[in-house]
């Protein structure tokens, strides 16, 4: 695997820009594994769609190397390199159709890492709420809940921008940056630190209460 294989400039460029049209794509920003000719490499999962996935990867690869990505605790999948721009790669994915739409289901749903469930356990519940941004609002529903952010689904139609603010009735205002969307659904991380999230809603939420970091 070396640098003669990886496609830079334009030719990268039209390659990612082929791919997304074909397929359309959700931000998620969640680590992962990447494993190629019996190497293991860490790796950031940009945005995924059941086509590919763009990964962030320091190491060069060769077009139409075979790939296993690897993200806890959703699995894995097996692909290929599509294209590389610098450190950033193109993976498509060759698995089975429906293992594919279960991955990729569960990771724009639950970006978290193994790591980050056990430091911030969720507790499932149905609140009131409203999303800001950019003086325009929308109310939702709060539908789970960590110490690092809630998933909520939009009752109305909404553009967010990456920043934004969460009412939460009872609870107040809580600033938060957009991870994900998928439809209607939003994942939200708190810029509050954990801990004063966790001492905010750990009687409404127990699972908070096993904050640990």
């Amino acid at each position: 695997m070396g640098d003669g294989g990886v496609a830079t400039g334009k030719a990268g460029d039209t390659e990612e820009l082929k791919e997304q049209h074909e397929q359309p794509r959700t931000a998620v920003f969640c680590s992962g594994k990447l494993a190629a000719g019996g190497h293991t490499w860490d790796c950031e999962v940009l945005d995924i769609s059941v086509g590919g996935a763009k990964l962030r990867i320091r190491t060069p690869l060769d077009p139409g190397a075979e790939l296993l990505l690897a993200v806890e605790p959703h699995g894995t999948l097996s692909g290929r390199v599509a294209w590389q721009n610098g450190q950033d790669l193109g993976m498509e994915f060759v698995c089975d159709p429906d293992q594919t739409a279960r991955f990729v289901g569960d990771i724009i749903e639950n970006p978290e890492t193994n790591k980050e469930q056990r430091h911030y356990p969720r507790s499932s519940v149905l609140w009131s709420g409203q999303i800001s941004t950019g003086g325009r609002s929308a109310d939702c529903r709060i539908l789970n809940i960590s110490a690092r952010g809630v998933k909520i689904r939009l009752l109305e139609p909404f553009e967010p921008a990456s920043v934004v603010s969460l009412r939460i009735d009872r609870f107040g205002v809580f600033p938060g940056d957009v991870l994900w969307r998928y439809e209607d659904f939003l994942g939200i991380r708190f810029r509050d630190d954990p801990g004063d999230i966790a001492e905010i809603f750990g009687d409404a939420a127990p699972a908070l209460r096993r904050t640990t970091g």
